[in-house]
């Protein structure tokens, strides 16, 4: 407990004290690293360590207020896209016909929804050149046509007057040249919180539910996770050993040394992150929809995580009954 305690505090002081941690160089990073992680250790008694939460320990976001249930969810649709039109769909779908896949995530998506899960206290939409549903579609368009770009040369594109197919699916005017500045993007998605993130899934299996894509998978689900190593300076930056433990910190400060399923190919161990996932299964089709995931630091085990996926698949309404996992 004293090894995952000592991690947890040495994370939490480099992160408030360095906030732009990520572009010191490396040779920085080790010595703070190594500077931070003598002190923690050398303050650190028996006396002081406490029962720390288990979202806290393994490093996931956990706040269920502001979640809507599924339940809940076709009220607020409902609510929010009430009037005799909707202005965001005035824009022609002239130049998405030749595209049907984002064709029909275009016509599924409502601006006033997805302005209204997104926003924050003290949002002023009549200040904005570009509105939260419009970055939203602009990260859903990078996923799926360009994520090997940087945020600097896709937003290039997306400013493009000629670039008729992705403006008009980003809902951006086809006459008007509106600058879309890649560093307020790429911030767009790191800025959102928990709440949101929960309620865009939920708003989604709101939608495939609606259109019959989706039809009572949820009662039967199962769960599982996966590795994601960091292949890019995976050794650490400053190491401790206490009792028969060891203490190991990255350069990615979340990131931890973990053991993967036996594989001949790879190594046992790994540096990153697992990811945990709920998926629903259709027992008729055999077919699997993703419902939840949640990403931890790799040194933690399976059946810690159990717990918090049920408890947030509560909160979000999905009404799971019979869930299957391996034995870990």
């Amino acid at each position: 407990m004293q090894a995952k305690d000592i991690k947890r505090l040495v994370r939490k002081q480099l992160k408030q004290r360095i906030p732009n941690w990520r572009r010191l160089p490396r040779k920085q990073k080790k010595a703070l690293a190594k500077e931070v992680l003598a002190e923690v250790a050398v303050g650190s008694l028996p006396a002081d360590w406490k029962l720390v939460p288990m979202s806290e320990l393994t490093g996931t976001p956990w706040s269920l207020g502001g979640i809507i249930s599924l339940n809940k969810m076709g009220t607020f649709v409902e609510n929010k896209t009430r009037g005799i039109m909707s202005l965001s769909k005035v824009q022609t779908p002239k130049h998405l016909k030749g595209d049907e896949e984002l064709r029909e995530i275009d016509a599924m998506l409502d601006d006033r929804v997805l302005n209204a899960l997104l926003s924050y206290d003290g949002y002023t939409p009549t200040k904005r050149s570009m509105f939260p549903s419009q970055c939203f579609r602009a990260e859903i368009l990078k996923a799926l046509r360009y994520p090997e770009w940087s945020y600097r040369k896709y937003c290039k594109l997306i400013s493009d007057l000629k670039s008729k197919t992705e403006r008009s699916f980003i809902h951006l005017s086809l006459c008007a040249k509106v600058q879309v500045d890649h560093t307020y993007l790429s911030q767009f998605r790191s800025g959102l919180t928990f709440s949101q993130m929960v309620n865009l899934s939920i708003y989604v299996i709101y939608l495939m539910l609606q259109s019959g894509k989706a039809k009572d998978l949820f009662p039967i689900c199962g769960v599982d996770s996966t590795e994601i190593p960091t292949y890019a300076n995976s050794k650490p930056l400053a190491t401790l050993k206490i009792g028969e433990k060891k203490v190991r910190i990255y350069s990615d400060l979340d990131a931890d040394c973990g053991r993967r399923r036996k594989k001949r190919d790879k190594s046992e161990y790994f540096v990153g992150y697992r990811l945990h996932t709920i998926v629903a299964i259709d027992p008729e089709t055999h077919q699997t929809y993703p419902l939840i995931s949640l990403t931890a630091p790799a040194n933690h085990h399976d059946n810690l995580f159990l717990p918090q996926l049920m408890a947030l698949s509560k909160a979000m309404g999905l009404g799971i009954k019979v869930i299957t996992a391996d034995e870990a």
